[in-house]
């Protein structure tokens, strides 16, 4: 029963997510965790509350992420989801994964996370293909970004964008990057784990 609750909770907070996509006029939110993101403390809430229902600020300001999610990053758009991870954090949150419609999921498995070289270059590879055809998308600055929409050319992972054997140059200058930080924020701070716990029961 606890576990209906939570895949009930992440449907509905995911659903919130995406409208905001929607009711900002983008294609897809980026969400990108770990090092490939410079440690995006903004991502790591986002996904504290999607997956933890962590919602306390003070949680927030000292969340520690699951050593899973340093291999993790999604695009949330309007009516579906595009999730990248290793296999130990999909068999951790299947249940959860599989409640976002439409879900395009990439899962890197055990024997294949042997070859780090192989799996940057699958990481690389799968980032492009979840991003294809997406122009207006929407980002979280973190503390290291210091609110510039530029720093995002400094995350390792977008970085790769534009590299010669794939890329198309900066990723700022081929797609119209939003900064969602604020708006994100209110979503997760409205919906805490109390509200969504109510919302939920009562319908």
């Amino acid at each position: 029963h606890q576990q209906n609750i939570q895949q009930t909770i992440l449907s509905f907070a995911t659903k919130k997510i995406q409208r905001l996509v929607q009711d900002e006029k983008l294609e897809g939110l980026l969400v990108i965790t770990g090092v490939d993101a410079k440690n995006n403390t903004e991502c790591t809430k986002l996904c504290g509350w999607l997956f933890k229902g962590i919602t306390s600020s003070q949680l927030f300001h000292n969340l520690m992420i699951d050593e899973e999610f340093n291999e993790f990053f999604m695009i949330v758009t309007p009516d579906s989801g595009c999730v990248y991870c290793e296999e130990d954090l999909y068999l951790k949150y299947r249940r959860f994964f599989h409640v976002i419609p439409k879900l395009r999921l990439y899962v890197v498995n055990r024997k294949q996370q042997e070859n780090r070289d192989d799996v940057e270059l699958l990481k690389i590879t799968q980032f492009f293909a979840m991003q294809f055809g997406i122009r207006k998308i929407g980002v979280q600055l973190g503390i290291k970004d210091e609110k510039n929409i530029l720093a995002i050319e400094k995350w390792p992972l977008i970085q790769a964008y534009g590299l010669s054997d794939f890329g198309k140059g900066f990723f700022t200058m081929d797609h119209q990057v939003v900064d969602l930080t604020e708006k994100v924020h209110e979503v997760t701070l409205q919906y805490d784990r109390h509200s969504l716990m109510t919302i939920v029961l009562n319908t």
